[in-house]
């Protein structure tokens, strides 16, 4: 997962790019799209949330 909040699968065989985090063991593709279909709730980027928040006014 990324400071944004967005999921994505990686095999486990490449490293983890700069600004992603592991949140989920190794596991079938299909385990790990479960994960994500349960886990990633609000597609839109954590910072368009906050934007928003801001500009409604809700802090």
């Amino acid at each position: 997962m990324n400071e944004e909040g967005q999921y994505s699968l990686w095999p486990a065989f490449l490293d983890v790019p700069i600004g992603w985090n592991v949140v989920h063991e190794e596991a079938s593709r299909q385990v790990c799209l479960d994960y994500v279909e349960v886990n990633w709730n609000d597609l839109e980027p954590k910072k368009n949330q906050i934007s928003e928040k801001i500009l409604v006014g809700k802090q």
